[in-house]
């Protein structure tokens, strides 16, 4: 995926562009040396046809959900940073930065807390409230140049209805990374992942004590854009170079890059539930080829929602547009070169055009993604299933829902 400068946009910058790497591919003009388009399947849904949102759901405005989806859990949330060091594992060389010997993971963490439900933000270190515990564990992966800090709406969101919400900044795709973000090397993080989830099951971090984790149901992976395609490398290779964690529970998706895996890199046995959400008017990774052929190629049970009107970056804390001037990741780019011998999808161009819907809006896009979120996983991990079931029955014309 392109490397979006997710600290710039939270500065309030006007340009929304692409990060320079020494590693990385960052010139996005087709020139005479581009691969040539392939073509789309036949097959391949246009998912988010342009539709008119009714007068009566204004846009930017929170989700109006049914209440059937709403779970009887309601905490107030807290949140702690720690850094947590992988000796056994080096960071690669990037830039003009020499290999490190270890990994390190900065990570935030939010979890249901002792205090008042309705508070709108998160305490710093507030005591956890264990009258819900154990509680299931959700790893949640960044974005190319993102950072653990930028999907903090999702990390509340889903503590609120208690789960703990573990987010680190990745080497190498976080903007913090020494030698500047690049997408090489994004098939070690499913290994850091596994790496976090044994540290955080034993008992860290500091605050949080290991009681508070119901390790029996393994956890979740999700991620956004880039870590979008972790969480699908978490959740569904198999083999040396990408070794599996069958702690791996559950896997969401929220516009991942995908279009450049072979289709049977989706259907592992057994498989893991996938919950794949896309946007409608994501000029970064369109999801006609991306989640939605994702969801296509999936085995089942498998969700898809795509939200009318939404936008790649509305999946992060900041209110920005997307560039519609950006080319979406090419076979040729990064993350599609360092995954390459998984690779053997033919989809990446011709580029679908984005849809034509209204806007939907931040807010929005932030309830409706967390109520199916939330109810996917009360479902997979923890055997609840009227949330999902509900939303699935609800007429909803912001987005389109599939499933099997």
């Amino acid at each position: 995926m392109i490397r979006i400068p997710i600290l710039a946009l939270a500065l309030g910058m006007a340009g929304v562009g692409c990060v320079t790497s020494s590693r990385g591919t960052d010139d996005r003009d087709d020139g005479p040396d581009a691969v040539a388009p392939a073509d789309v399947p036949a097959d391949l849904p246009d998912v988010a046809p342009p539709s008119d949102v009714p007068a009566d759901v204004p846009a930017d405005t929170p989700a109006d959900l049914p209440t059937e989806t709403a779970t009887a859990r309601a905490f107030a949330v807290g949140s702690l940073e720690q850094d947590f060091e992988d000796t056994t594992r080096k960071t690669p060389a990037n830039g003009g930065t020499a290999e490190k010997p270890s990994r390190l993971l900065t990570t935030r963490v939010w979890y249901p807390a002792q205090g008042d439900p309705a508070a709108a933000d998160a305490v710093e270190g507030a005591p956890p409230d264990l009258s819900g515990a154990p509680y299931p564990l959700i790893l949640f992966v960044h974005g190319s140049s993102g950072t653990r800090i930028a999907y903090s709406w999702f990390g509340q969101g889903l503590a609120r209805a208690g789960y703990v919400v573990a987010a680190a900044d990745f080497p190498l795709t976080s903007l913090m990374t020494d030698g500047g973000a690049s997408d090489w090397h994004v098939e070690d993080q499913p290994a850091d992942l596994s790496f976090l989830a044994s540290i955080l099951f034993a008992g860290g971090p500091d605050g949080l004590p290991a009681m508070a984790l119901d390790e029996p149901r393994g956890y979740a992976v999700a991620g956004h854009s880039t870590g979008g395609t972790v969480s699908l490398l978490a959740a569904f290779r198999e083999e040396s170079r990408f070794p599996h964690d069958r702690r791996v529970a559950a896997a969401i998706d929220l516009s991942g890059d995908a279009c450049f895996f072979a289709p049977a890199f989706f259907a592992p046995d057994p498989t893991v539930p996938l919950l794949a959400v896309g946007a409608s008017r994501d000029f970064y990774v369109p999801a006609p080829n991306n989640v939605v052929y994702t969801y296509q190629n999936a085995r089942a049970p498998k969700n898809l929602v795509v939200l009318k009107g939404g936008s790649h970056l509305w999946f992060t804390d900041w209110d920005v547009p997307d560039d519609q001037g950006v080319t979406p990741t090419r076979p040729e780019d990064p993350l599609a070169a360092t995954l390459s011998p998984l690779e053997g999808g033919t989809v990446c161009t011709p580029v679908p055009s984005a849809a034509d819907d209204p806007p939907l809006g931040m807010e929005a896009q932030h309830a409706l993604t967390v109520a199916w979120a939330r109810a996917f996983l009360d479902s997979v991990m923890r055997g609840e299933d009227a949330g999902l079931d509900a939303l699935r029955k609800a007429p909803e014309p912001r987005i389109e829902a599939r499933w099997e």
